[in-house]
C-alpha cells in the first residue's frame, strides 16, 4: 500500500468493535478499502451502505442457515446429505452453461441499454429450460455415470431450480449493479427462511432426502417472487445480436473462469461420492459446513461489493490497486483468527453441534478449515481481474488450479477421505 506505519496498520483498525453497529463498522471498513476517496464521493457512501447490508445479510442468513442445517443434520442420515451433495455438484456444473457469465457482464458493463437486459433474460431462461429438459430425459444415464442410481429422480426435480433462478437473474444483477444490497439481503433471508421451514417440516414427516430437495425448490421460488415484486424490469419479446455480442465478450471469459473454478472447488466432492460412496460424501459435506459458513461471514461482505465497486474504478488502476491491497490485508487478518480457531475446536464442536453420529466429520472440519485459510488469499483475484479487463489471466490461474486439484484427488482418494 505504501506509506508509513500508520498506513500499514489501517486494516487492523477496521476490525469490528463489539459495540459498533453494522453501519459504523461498514463506514470504517470503507475508509480501509478506499482511503483516498473524499467523503463527498457517492461511491464511498454506496460501498459503506453495501457493506452494512452485506454484514446484516450474512449475520442473519448464516445464523438461520446454521439453525436449519443443524436441525436437518439431526433428522437425516449421512446418505441423504451425500446424495444432495452430488445433486449440488451437478447443478453447479450445468448452471454455468445456463448463466454463461452474462449476469456478471451486466454488473461489469458501465453503460446498459434495455436491449442488454432482454438479451440476458432470454439467454438465461432459454438455456435453463433446455438444460432442465435434458436433465429430465437423461437423469438415468447421468445418475449411473455418477455411480449412484438413486440420483435420477432427485436430479429431475432439482433441475427446476435452474429455471426458477433464471427467471430472476437480470433482476438480481441490477440490484447488485446499483449496490442495492438491502433488497438483496431481504431476498436471501426470505428464501432461506421459507425453504428451511419446508425442509424441516418434510424431514419431520419422514421424507428423508426429499426434504433437502423441497428446501431448495421452495427457497428458489420465494427468492424469485420477491425479486420480481421489487424490480421495475420486465422483459420484452425481442433479441438483439449486437447487444448479445457485447455481453458475450465479457461473459465468455467469466464462463471460462467459472468452468475451471468448478473443477477446482467441486471435483473433490464428485470423486469422493463416485469412489468412496454417498455416506462418506455426506460426512465430508458436514465437515465442510463450518468452514464454508466462516468463509461466507469473513469474506462475503467486502467481496460482495468489490465487483461493482472495482468496476466503477476500471479507468483508475491506481485506486483499484489500493482498494485491493486494503481488502486483502483486512481479509487475511480476520481469516487467520477465524479458521485457526475453528480447526482447534472442530473435533469436539462438530459432534456437539450436529450429533454424535457426525464425530468423524470433526477431523475433516479441522483440515478443511486450514484449506479455507489458504484459499482466503485469492478471493479478490476474480473481481479485480474482471473489473480491470484481465479475465484471461484469471482463466489461466483456474486452469492450473483445476489440473492440480484433479491430480491430487486422483492420487489421494486411493488412501481414504482424510
Amino acid at each position: 500500500m505504501g506509506g508509513g506505519k500508520s498506513e500499514r496498520l489501517r486494516p487492523i483498525e477496521a476490525s469490528r468493535h463489539p459495540r459498533q453497529t453494522c453501519g459504523e463498522w461498514a463506514k470504517q471498513s470503507c475508509h480501509v478499502l478506499f482511503p483516498e476517496f473524499p467523503e463527498s464521493m457517492n461511491l464511498k457512501s454506496q460501498v459503506a451502505n453495501g457493506l452494512k447490508w452485506q454484514a446484516i445479510n450474512l449475520l442473519g442468513k448464516q445464523f438461520l442457515s446454521l439453525f436449519i442445517f443443524t436441525t436437518l443434520a439431526r433428522l437425516l442420515d449421512p446418505a441423504a446429505f451425500g446424495l444432495v451433495g452430488l445433486v449440488s455438484v451437478y447443478l453447479v456444473f450445468v448452471g454455468m452453461f445456463v448463466d454463461q457469465g452474462i449476469g456478471s457482464a451486466l454488473v461489469q458493463r458501465s453503460k446498459l441499454e434495455h436491449e442488454h437486459l432482454d438479451v440476458a433474460f432470454w439467454c438465461n431462461f432459454g438455456s435453463a429450460a433446455l438444460v432442465c429438459i435434458a436433465t429430465i430425459l437423461l437423469a438415468g444415464p447421468i445418475a449411473n455415470l455418477m455411480g449412484e442410481p438413486r440420483l435420477a429422480p432427485l436430479l429431475r426435480w432439482s433441475s427446476a431450480v435452474l429455471v426458477i433462478n433464471a427467471l430472476s437473474t437480470v433482476q438480481a444483477s441490477l440490484l447488485t449493479k446499483s449496490m442495492d444490497f438491502r433488497r438483496v439481503t431481504i431476498r436471501a433471508l426470505l428464501g432461506n427462511a421459507i425453504g428451511g421451514v419446508v425442509g424441516v417440516i418434510l424431514a419431520f414427516a419422514g421424507y428423508g432426502v426429499w426434504a433437502l430437495i423441497g428446501q431448495q425448490i421452495t427457497g428458489a421460488i420465494a427468492g424469485s417472487i420477491f425479486l420480481w415484486s421489487v424490480s421495475d424490469y420486465r422483459p420484452n419479446f425481442k433479441f438483439s445480436t449486437r447487444h448479445f455480442r457485447e455481453l458475450f465478450e465479457v461473459g465468455s471469459s467469466v464462463f471460462a473462469s467459472s468452468f475451471f473454478w468448478f473443477f477446482s472447488s467441486r471435483l473433490d466432492q464428485l470423486i469422493i461420492g463416485r469412489y468412496a460412496g454417498v455416506p462418506v460424501l455426506g460426512m465430508y459435506v458436514i465437515g465442510a459446513k463450518l468452514p464454508d459458513l466462516a468463509k461466507m461471514v469473513t469474506q462475503q461482505p467486502v467481496m460482495g461489493v468489490s465487483l461493482p465497486a472495482f468496476s466503477k474504478l476500471q479507468q483508475d488502476h491506481e485506486r483499484m490497486r489500493q482498494a485491493m491491497y486494503g481488502a486483502m490485508e483486512l481479509n487475511a487478518l480476520v481469516s487467520f483468527a477465524v479458521f485457526v480457531g475453528i480447526a482447534t475446536v472442530a473435533s469436539d464442536f462438530v459432534p456437539l453441534l450436529f450429533g454424535s453420529k457426525w464425530t468423524e466429520a470433526g477431523t475433516l472440519c479441522a483440515l478443511l478449515s486450514i484449506y479455507a485459510l489458504v484459499d482466503a488469499l485469492q478471493v479478490f483475484f476474480y473481481p479485480i481481474l474482471l473489473a480491470s479487463g484481465g479475465t484471461g489471466k484469471f482463466v489461466f490461474l483456474n486452469i492450473l488450479h483445476a489440473i492440480g486439484v484433479l491430480l491430487a484427488c486422483i492420487v489421494c482418494i486411493q488412501f481414504g477421505i482424510i
